[in-house]
C-alpha cells in the first residue's frame, strides 16, 4: 500500500526578455510513481498586443498501469491586438479538448475607447458536456463612474479582461 505523500510539483520558468515568458509545469505522484500532470505555456506581452499559448495533460492515478489513462488533454490560445492604439482593440481566445475533439469555448471581444467612454462587445460560444450556448454581451464604461453592463441582466464586465 502506498504512503500518503503529496505529489512533487515542479515549475521551470524561462524569461528571456521582460515581455516573453514560458513555463513548464510537472506534477509527479511519489505514491504511485507516475507523472500526474504536465503543462507548457508561452506568453508574449507587448503594448500593441499579446499572445498566449498553452497545453496541459493529466492522467488518472491508479495502482494498475493500464488504468492510468489520460483524463484531460487541452490546448488554449489567446491573442489581443490594438488595431488603433489606445482606441480600438480586438481580442479572442480558444479552448480545445484534444480527447473529445471538441471546441470547448471560443471568445471574441472588441473595445473602442473615445475620450471618457469605452464601448465593449463580446461573443462567447461554449460547449460543455451537453450544454451548447452562445452569448452576446455589450457594455459601456464611463471614466470615473463605472460600467453600465449587459442590458440582458448579466453583469456587463463579467466577460471582459482588463477593462480600461
Amino acid at each position: 500500500m502506498p504512503a500518503h505523500y503529496s505529489p512533487l510539483q515542479s515549475r521551470l520558468r524561462l524569461r528571456p526578455t521582460p515581455r516573453v515568458q514560458s513555463n513548464f509545469d510537472l506534477e509527479y505522484d511519489v505514491n504511485f510513481r507516475m507523472m500526474r500532470t504536465v503543462g507548457v505555456s508561452l506568453n508574449a506581452n507587448y503594448d500593441i498586443g499579446s499572445l498566449q499559448l498553452g497545453w496541459s495533460r493529466a492522467k488518472r492515478v491508479a495502482d494498475a498501469p493500464e488504468d492510468r489513462v489520460v483524463q484531460r488533454d487541452t490546448v488554449r490560445g489567446a491573442a489581443r491586438y490594438q488595431l488603433l492604439p489606445r482606441r480600438l482593440t480586438v481580442e479572442g481566445s480558444v479552448d480545445y479538448d484534444l480527447l473529445a475533439k471538441n471546441l470547448v469555448q471560443a471568445t471574441a471581444r472588441m473595445r473602442y475607447d473615445v475620450q471618457c467612454c469605452g464601448f465593449m462587445a463580446e461573443m462567447i460560444q461554449s460547449d460543455y458536456n451537453t450544454k451548447q450556448e452562445r452569448q452576446f454581451r455589450f457594455a459601456i464604461e464611463l471614466a470615473n463612474i463605472g460600467t453600465i453592463g449587459n442590458f440582458m441582466g448579466v453583469d456587463g464586465t463579467a466577460g471582459f479582461l482588463g477593462g480600461r
